[in-house]
């Protein structure tokens, strides 16, 4: 057993990554402004972009957030503070074996399982009035925080308590007091307090898997309807992160639709659209599966068995169909067509956020309406749209002029080797397999604009 001590000091400190020193830096200073804290989680471009689709998923917005300074003006600096600094607990990009795959210890798993429960709380909060509103929504992504922390600082340790669980069919909150000597949600709360995070969301890591009877009575009254959304919400998120339903989800959740106004069966369509909307945007978060040749570069390996193949850019002297100087001195204009919505949103903002012109459409008329009036320097095209589909607006393009028709990037999961070839000969410049790393496909669109310069 590791000694308790250990693992407190250890989780206190958080991560070691930059982007959480300086948001901790700048969140613990009482004279920083909000504009500071923006300005920090924006000079990570990738970091700000994902916080954004993040703060921007929270139940009730009143419009999409664009900016971190949005997003504290609409949730509230505590809510920013504590989403920003839960995101730097994720290493987005890691690459886990695949013998990890079916005992749900993996971080993708931990973070199905959080963002799911952030979506359901706050669907959950919304309908019942709980108040303040982004509060669920940060409770629920946060209330793992110590399992997180688990995984990252003592991996050995995290799946020796998973097995251990899985044998000798006890909770997952035995099981780690036994290996490390405390639960995830006392250590959760160790972190939560050294990064001095509100209250409320202290006692809900603390206190979530705690039966409502034994909170402290002198608690915030709000702190017993926030944990029943929470306790829902990490019952019905379970199935998300894999094996995750081991953990603790054997209890009946009855004294916790008690303190809320709904049913359990009114809201069993809500979670299953909500851990379709987490499995989606799933690979805009970074997270891919082990690549199925080591030797092959990683960037953008295809999920599963698709191999995919990567077309490479033209030379330096001509992009396919344009002329050099084309779009000197201003900045590409790109048109994404992407029936996901989740999916859209991330990369309209991350190409705005990169200085880009952004339009975007969900399916293939729209797209081909904004192509006849509007000039467009690259298309990034999904092929399964609604309507008119990707194949479908290809033919549509191929009737145009070369030096006419934009710069075209398919994006697609699972094509056969045929859908390649096709979209290929129909005028595609480039196929990319999802998933995809988004720093990767950006700097393929800033090589396509330094040769239309």
């Amino acid at each position: 057993m590791i000694n308790a001590q250990e693992v407190f000091e250890r989780m206190s400190e958080g991560l070691s990554s930059p982007i959480s020193h300086r948001i901790l830096e700048v969140a613990k200073d009482e004279r920083a402004w909000a504009q500071s804290f923006a300005e920090v989680i924006g000079s990570d471009r990738l970091f700000s972009v994902r916080f954004l689709f993040l703060a921007g998923s929270v139940n009730g917005l009143p419009r999409r957030l664009n900016t971190v300074s949005q997003a504290v003006t609409a949730l509230g600096f505590p809510a920013v503070k504590a989403l920003a600094l839960g995101l730097t607990l994720y290493d987005f990009d890691v690459i886990e074996p695949e013998e990890m795959s079916g005992e749900g210890g993996r971080l993708r798993d931990l973070w199905d399982h959080s963002l799911a429960c952030a979506l359901i709380a706050s669907r959950v909060g919304a309908a019942d009035g709980v108040s303040p509103l982004p509060m669920a929504f940060v409770a629920g992504f946060l209330h793992d925080a110590g399992r997180v922390l688990c995984y990252r600082h003592f991996r050995e340790e995290f799946h020796a308590a998973l097995k251990l669980a899985a044998t000798e069919g006890i909770s997952l909150t035995e099981a780690e007091s036994r290996i490390f000597g405390a639960d995830h949600c006392v250590a959760g709360e160790v972190w939560a307090r050294h990064a001095d995070l509100p209250l409320l969301i202290r006692q809900t890591i603390q206190y979530h898997h705690t039966p409502l009877a034994a909170v402290p009575p002198d608690a915030d009254p709000l702190l017993k309807k926030t944990l029943a959304c929470i306790r829902i919400a990490d019952h019905f998120g379970a199935g998300t992160g894999a094996r995750l339903e081991i953990l603790e989800n054997g209890q009946p959740l009855a004294e916790e639709w008690a303190l809320l106004s709904q049913s359990e069966e009114g809201s069993l369509q809500t979670v299953k659209r909500i851990q379709r909307e987490v499995m989606g945007v799933r690979e805009m978060f970074g997270f891919v599966e082990p690549p199925p040749d080591a030797s092959a570069p990683a960037l953008f390996q295809a999920a599963g068995k698709a191999k995919g193949r990567l077309i490479q850019f033209p030379g330096p002297g001509r992009v396919r169909g344009r002329a050099p100087g084309k779009v000197s001195g201003k900045k590409l204009t790109i048109l994404v067509v992407e029936d996901h919505g989740s999916l859209l949103e991330v990369l309209g903002l991350y190409f705005m956020r990169s200085g880009y012109h952004v339009r975007t459409a969900g399916d293939g008329e729209s797209a081909l309406a904004i192509l006849a009036k509007e000039e467009v320097h690259l298309l990034v095209l999904d092929l399964l749209l609604p309507g008119i589909d990707g194949f479908g607006l290809l033919r549509r393009l191929k009737g145009v002029a070369r030096e006419q028709r934009p710069y075209i990037i398919v994006i697609s999961a699972g094509a056969a080797e045929g859908d390649k070839k096709k979209v290929l000969e129909l005028g595609a410049d480039e196929y990319v397999p999802k998933p995809f790393h988004l720093s990767c496909l950006l700097e393929k669109i800033q090589t396509v604009e330094r040769q239309l310069a």
